[in-house]
């Protein structure tokens, strides 16, 4: 088996770290042997008993928080050391500090294939934007997540010319589920109340008072409206206030993060929503449209390669919670629309983002990649 080295920042519930899961999952193991190097401790973080129940070794670097420090060049080095003594043959970083470190320690050691990846809109200030520069010229490849990452990347790093490989994201597809009492009771539902939901990190790429800006003017022409929002983050005390202050504490629940939540949370929702102001590509979209949910998204990145406008769901712009609030009414006011999108949606997913077509296109990758370094 070739050794993969995978490096991230942590185990926090992300999109790229549910990405790592998907391919951990899904990986042929009797070509590849991958190895997690989580630069912070994986252990206190909350996918890290997911990663053990996949069987992958995880090496946790304890790196510092300067990566500029005497410490940090240690560390990196250490962490050469670590990849050599592994026979790693093949390096792959996600986000920026996984990036830097696995291609500084993947060059350091000698690895052959040495890739990066890009999968969101970061714009840095300029120490980090020419570390993601110096990066990008030291990788082999670089992979993105949609079309519109590639061209943000270009623009960004030229150095990224002729690099850049675009590998759509992927999810598992689970059956459709049917609606619960059950769950519905717990959070206060009444049975037949129309329910608006997301899946999101509480971060300001989110933008998470939109969404609650939004049901305000939804409970104007729709007061049998709930709304849930799934997940965690430094921003959920202040949505939570937030709420409060519009009038929302009777129908905004927030679950806090909740476990595989496409194999439950999201058949309580009617529609879904994504009111990001950026976006590579939402796997959590991805799972509410594989379970037959209309959506209504911001017409920003990666959305506008996942939503079929009037086939799958709305696009709308970014941080217009009126155009949002008038696409959810449409929704909810007519089932059949639903109903017909909802289906579309899926299909669509279940073609296209698919996890194992996703690490179907990266093994081949890697196999071309080692191909042309004369690895075998």
């Amino acid at each position: 088996m070739i050794p993969v080295a995978y490096f991230i920042h942590n185990l926090n519930t992300g999109g790229a770290e549910r990405h790592l899961l998907m391919i951990f999952r899904h990986l042929d193991r009797r070509r590849f042997r991958p190895i997690l190097f989580c630069l912070g401790d994986g252990r206190q973080r909350t996918l890290y008993e997911e990663l053990r129940s996949l069987t992958v070794e995880t090496v946790n670097i304890g790196f510092p928080n300067r990566w500029t420090s005497p410490q940090a060049l240690i560390k990196t080095l250490n962490t050469a050391t670590m990849l050599h003594r592994r026979k790693v043959r093949i390096v792959h970083g996600y986000l920026f500090e996984g990036n830097l470190i696995g291609a500084l320690a993947g060059r350091m050691a000698g690895i052959p294939v040495v890739i990066g990846s890009k999968r969101s809109f970061d714009h840095y200030r300029r120490l980090r934007r020419l570390a993601c520069r110096f990066n990008t010229a030291m990788v082999t490849r670089v992979t993105a997540n949609s079309r519109s990452v590639e061209e943000f990347v270009l623009r960004q790093e030229p150095e990224s010319r002729g690099k850049i490989v675009v590998i759509p994201n992927g999810i598992d597809i689970c059956p459709v589920r049917n609606r619960s009492a059950q769950d519905r009771a717990k959070w206060h539902i009444p049975p037949e109340a129309p329910v608006v939901g997301t899946v999101a990190r509480f971060f300001w790429k989110k933008n998470y008072p939109c969404f609650l800006d939004m049901a305000v003017k939804v409970l104007a022409k729709r007061p049998d409206a709930y709304f849930i929002a799934i997940g965690d983050g430094p921003q959920l005390p202040q949505m939570q206030k937030k709420a409060l202050e519009l009038g929302l504490e009777d129908r905004m629940v927030f679950t806090g993060w909740q476990k595989q939540p496409e194999e439950r949370l999201l058949r309580l929702f009617d529609v879904y929503v994504c009111t990001s102001v950026i976006e590579g590509m939402s796997n959590a979209m991805l799972e509410a449209m594989a379970q037959s949910l209309p959506v209504v998204a911001t017409a920003v990145g990666g959305n506008t390669e996942v939503v079929s406008r009037q086939e799958t769901g709305y696009l709308v712009a970014s941080d217009d919670p009126d155009a949002l609030a008038a696409a959810v009414i449409e929704l909810l006011d007519d089932p059949k629309r639903r109903l017909s999108m909802g289906k579309a949606g899926r299909r669509k997913v279940c073609a296209l983002f698919n996890s194992r077509e996703m690490v179907h296109k990266l093994e081949s990758l890697y196999e071309d990649l080692l191909s042309q370094k004369g690895v075998s």
